[in-house]
């Protein structure tokens, strides 16, 4: 009788424990999964631009050789990632670290749906989905990004704003905000947020403190450190113009053909994807989806095509919202509502049946077949390529190479630094651009590797090399090596 006792109070304790432990059993295996998609894809040479950026940034700053991240981007908070950096860390560190904040978001969301009042299975709901969901792994085995990096940050922040910790959401809201310069817009959507929920002074408060962020880091940030917003607000503008005020424009003189790309096939599969992947759970409280508004619509009525797609980093800062949304609204599902309950139920089972098309996305995204091997070399080609480049000396390369080469002060992606630096957001005078290119020594040129910026940097950049001093010391599929 007294094992039975004893049986059942084991059982009673830690019936509530089964939940948390179940998010975090997910999450461990969710870092496993990512880390090794992410890591076999930069093995296979199909890591690019934007993890070398972060990659050589960081050896800039670890080796004193810089005082702030230059990504492009207002980013100051990716110079805390310096430490790792200066106890030897490369970009295989900066994806396993991406693969654990993004992991971290799950026990955050659990601990969002429970002080919202969410029962512990109900609130392990939006956490686990959140983990299988395409569109959190497929842009985490995709290069490294700002917003994955922060994201615990950002529902941190909800959590402790939940709790009344102000200084603790301070602290995590500064960190996200610093991030990159489009974060503080979802804070200050999270102000309008607190505002509407009766909490005015202190929604005002955040709104008003978010929104001086984001135009310091526009106005004065970016223009002072970096060249790149002419060249980013001409990405989004297309052929509507060359800057976010000319697209408004055009939006508001062309009304039926703004309404026509808002609607295209490709916006509503996204959004739909968006929406389903928290098995429509975010639903429950819409209020909290506005977080993500500005960068949705950023994405809509962007010209860039990839941030239209689920498979890139553009959606994860509405990719968080609706997932914080769906940990805020799950505690509805224990009213006594059936209909609401069998609603959820089905859009829950849809969620984890798409699952799997993640791992299917990143598993043909992280290796190469024989085909392909056979017609451009493979992996072994660019690793007998890099065997040939000295360390430290100035390199130009094409950008799946780029982040193997990165550990160096100069390295240009190509077609940089002989051609392109208007397209490219390079800020840089004619002369200067003409004495980057004469030091470069060696070039490292993939003819099958086009950029969707610029597709053609191979034909560009090929007939330049031997009028420039270089000849071809090696070639093998589509990869040479050229030397001055």
């Amino acid at each position: 009788m007294s094992l039975a006792l004893t049986a059942a109070t084991l059982a009673t304790r830690w019936r509530p424990r089964i939940p948390p432990l179940v998010v975090l059993g997910a999450s461990i295996a969710y870092v496993c999964v990512a880390a090794y998609f992410s890591v076999r894809r930069h093995n296979e040479f199909r890591s690019s631009f934007d993890l070398a950026n972060f990659d050589r940034g960081l050896w800039l700053l670890a080796n004193a050789h810089e005082a702030l991240p230059q990504d492009g981007h207002f980013s100051p908070t990716v110079a805390l990632l310096t430490p790792f950096y200066i106890a030897g860390g490369g970009p295989t560190t900066l994806l396993v670290i991406q693969a654990v904040t993004m992991a971290l978001v799950a026990p955050l969301l659990y601990a969002v749906a429970r002080a919202y009042g969410a029962q512990p299975w109900l609130a392990a709901i939006p956490a686990v989905l959140w983990l299988a969901s395409p569109l959190t792994l497929m842009p985490n085995v995709n290069d490294v990004h700002h917003v994955p990096l922060v994201a615990p940050a950002i529902v941190g922040s909800v959590l402790a704003l939940r709790h009344d910790r102000l200084v603790v959401f301070a602290i995590l809201g500064l960190l996200a905000c610093g991030a990159k310069e489009d974060v503080p817009l979802l804070y200050v959507m999270l102000g309008v947020v607190v505002a509407l929920e009766g909490r005015r002074r202190l929604g005002a408060a955040i709104a008003s403190s978010a929104l001086a962020i984001f135009l310091f880091a526009v106005t004065i940030y970016l223009p002072a450190f970096s060249g790149s917003t002419a060249w980013f607000e001409e990405r989004f503008a297309g052929d509507r113009g060359d800057s976010v005020r000319d697209v408004a424009g055009w939006m508001l003189t062309h009304p039926l053909a703004a309404a026509g790309d808002l609607v295209a096939a490709e916006n509503v599969g996204l959004c739909l994807a968006l929406v389903a992947t928290t098995g429509g759970l975010c639903l429950l409280a819409p209020r909290w989806m506005l977080l993500g508004l500005p960068t949705l619509g950023q994405s809509l009525v962007s010209a860039y095509g990839p941030q239209h797609g689920i498979w890139d980093h553009y959606h994860v800062p509405v990719a968080l919202s609706f997932a914080i949304a769906a940990a805020v609204g799950v505690q509805r599902l224990a009213e006594p509502n059936p209909r609401l309950r069998l609603l959820a139920a089905a859009g829950v089972v849809l969620a984890f049946l798409v699952a799997p098309l993640g791992i299917r996305h990143v598993d043909g995204e992280s290796k190469w077949n024989a085909d392909r091997i056979s017609r451009i070399g493979g992996p072994q080609a660019r690793e007998d390529a890099l065997t040939l480049i000295p360390g430290e000396v100035p390199v130009a390369a094409s950008t799946r190479v780029a982040p193997h080469l990165a550990h160096r002060r100069e390295l240009y992606t190509l077609p940089l630094p002989f051609l392109g630096h208007e397209e490219l957001g390079a800020d840089w005078s004619q002369a200067e651009m003409e004495r980057r290119a004469a030091e470069v020594e060696w070039v490292v040129l993939d003819t099958n590797d086009r950029p969707i910026e610029l597709e053609r940097t191979p034909e560009l950049v090929l007939p330049l090399l031997p009028e420039l001093g270089f000849r071809r010391v090696f070639e093998q599929g589509t990869v040479s090596v050229w030397k001055r």
